[in-house]
C-alpha cells in the first residue's frame, strides 16, 4: 500500500521492513558512488540534495526509532570518509561534528529525520483538529 509516496508493507511482500528496503537501496547507491568519476564536492552535494532527501522523506513518515535511523548514519559515514579522504577507522562523530567545533560538518541523516518528525508534530499540534491535538499532547507528555 502506498500513502503519500511511501510504500507500507502490510502483508510482508517487500521481504523485510521498510528500513531494510531503504538500507539495501542505500548500499546499492553507495557502491555506485565509489565508481563515479566526480569531485568530492559534487558527490557531497548529490548526497545532500538527492539521497538524503530520498531517505529522510519515508523516515519522517515511518515509525523508525532513533537507533534505527542511526544505522543509516553508518552507511552515510562510509561515503563521507571516502570523499573526505579519511581512513576507514576515523571517528564517526568527527564526520558529523560541525566545522565550527573542528569536525567535517556533514549532515547526519538521523538528526534530519528526527528534526523533521518533531517539526511535523508541531505543525499537527498547531493546525490539527481537536482530537489530533489531544493525541500530540499525549505524545509530548
Amino acid at each position: 500500500m502506498a500513502f503519500l509516496g511511501v510504500w507500507y508493507d502490510t502483508d510482508n511482500t517487500l521481504g523485510g521492513t521498510h528500513l531494510d528496503k531503504i538500507s539495501q537501496e542505500l548500499r546499492t547507491t553507495v557502491a555506485r558512488i565509489h565508481t563515479v568519476k566526480a569531485s568530492a564536492e559534487t558527490i557531497a552535494e548529490v548526497l545532500r540534495v538527492a539521497l538524503i532527501a530520498k531517505v529522510a522523506y519515508p523516515g519522517v513518515l515511518s515509525s523508525w526509532s532513533l537507533e534505527e535511523s542511526r544505522l543509516l548514519d553508518k552507511q552515510f559515514a562510509k561515503v563521507y570518509r571516502t570523499i573526505s579522504k579519511n581512513m576507514a577507522t576515523s571517528q564517526e562523530e568527527n564526520i558529523f561534528q560541525p566545522r565550527e567545533a573542528g569536525g567535517l560538518g556533514f549532515p547526519r541523516i538521523s538528526h534530519i529525520i528526527q528534526d523533521r518528525k518533531i517539526s511535523l508534530l508541531e505543525r499537527i499540534a498547531e493546525y490539527g483538529d481537536q482530537y489530533t491535538k489531544l493525541a500530540v499532547a499525549a505524545l509530548k507528555s
